[in-house]
């Protein structure tokens, strides 16, 4: 198996109501554990590496233990680079290897927003990669920001981008950060509704919606860490987002999940050295993460 581009992986959620994780990974151990997890479910995998992770890690390095991760585990993998900041990190990514981009340029007037997305588009497109572009306003809060229909449609349609990220109460990053008890993120699916209506035929993205679990969060708190809530929507309501055109669901459990079982070794072991067994340690509980994950919030399982 190999890389693969986003395109089949949207059609076949796009029909069939299910989503895809995107899961971020920065080095090998996390590339490792969510392409094995997808192996031994059967689920369609989606690797991502933001800006900042390319950079610590290097496009072609992460590119390479992709590669190597499809054919071990003899699954597609579409590799993604998420919220680029550049048009020209957007193709070094391609020319590495990444088979889909993300171009996050909100910050700018929409006009320059379109104009950027479309010559990324174009480049993904003469490449064989796809491409996710983002719409959306800065709310009251710095994290929440939301994306008007009419928006939808125009950058859709003037830029020929694959998929389209949406924000429709859902935060970027992690909620907690200086929200206010009656401010917090609230899943909007009637704007949602209103989005797929004005772009029925593209495929959605949300951003930052992972449903964390009482386990992990108990288990991170034992070993010396502290909980900082990674959304705070339900498996219902992503489900009914599902239905609306929503194929992707960012996500960041698995950093939870790393984080977890590298601490639980530590403090298990409080005089260990070896990377391999603090890192393998991180992995391991990122793998049942992310199967759980697979299995009862996307139910992506069993769908390769």
């Amino acid at each position: 198996m190999s890389i693969v581009n986003s395109r089949k992986f949207y059609e076949e959620s796009f029909l069939k109501t299910y989503a895809i994780g995107g899961f971020q990974a920065y080095n090998m151990e996390m590339i490792q554990g969510i392409a094995e997890a997808a192996a031994l479910e059967k689920s369609p995998a989606l690797i991502q590496s933001s800006c900042r992770g390319v950079r610590y890690a290097g496009a072609e390095t992460i590119f390479q233990i992709a590669r190597l991760a499809a054919e071990k585990y003899q699954i597609p993998i579409v590799l993604h680079l998420d919220h680029g900041d550049s048009p020209q990190l957007c193709k070094e990514a391609i020319k590495a290897g990444f088979s889909s981009v993300m171009l996050d340029c909100t910050d700018e007037p929409i006009k320059l927003q379109i104009e950027k997305t479309k010559d990324v588009t174009a480049y993904a497109h003469e490449n064989n990669a796809s491409s996710e572009g983002e719409i959306a306003l800065r709310g009251e809060w710095e994290e929440i920001w939301m994306t008007a229909p009419e928006d939808a449609a125009l950058f859709v349609r003037e830029t020929g981008c694959d998929s389209l990220s949406v924000c429709v109460g859902n935060s970027h990053g992690l909620y907690g950060r200086g929200f206010p008890d009656d401010k917090k993120p609230v899943l909007n699916l009637e704007l949602l509704k209103k989005i797929h209506e004005a772009v029925p035929e593209t495929p959605l993205v949300l951003h930052s919606i992972s449903v964390g679990t009482e386990e992990l969060d108990k288990r991170l708190e034992a070993a010396g860490g502290k909980v900082r809530t990674y959304g705070v929507f339900t498996v219902e309501e992503l489900r009914e987002a599902m239905k609306l055109g929503v194929v992707k669901c960012n996500v960041g459990i698995n950093k939870i999940a790393t984080a977890v079982g590298i601490r639980e070794c530590l403090a298990e072991q409080p005089y260990e050295v070896d990377p391999r067994k603090i890192y393998g340690a991180g992995r391991n509980v990122m793998v049942e993460a992310i199967r759980h994950h697979m299995r009862n919030v996307f139910f992506s399982s069993g769908r390769l």
